[in-house]
């Protein structure tokens, strides 16, 4: 019986250890929005679900411009800036 308190798969016949990703970006493109969307084109887009996609590079998301929820987890965003463009404001009344 194995050690299942054993994360890294020593214990485990057959397991190899998974090779660090390289550090080449990942870009998000109009294809894989579309397809993820199943949008015609990219103002049509409303929900996206990008979850585990290894993305580095979102400058794609300014032209989503009628986006309204956006999942982005278990990707390598470095950074926040592609969230400054106005697809994210909230446009509602104070």
């Amino acid at each position: 019986m194995h050690d299942t308190r054993d994360f890294k798969g020593d214990n485990y016949p057959g397991f190899q250890h998974e090779t660090p990703p390289s550090e080449a970006m990942v870009v998000l493109t109009e294809n894989l929005v579309l397809a993820r969307a199943r949008a015609e084109n990219l103002e049509s887009v409303k929900n996206l679900n990008l979850w585990g996609n290894d993305l580095t590079d979102l400058s794609i998301l300014k032209e989503l411009v009628n986006c309204e929820v956006l999942s982005l987890s278990v990707n390598k965003i470095s950074t926040l800036s592609y969230f400054q463009y106005s697809m994210f404001r909230h446009s509602g009344s104070n």
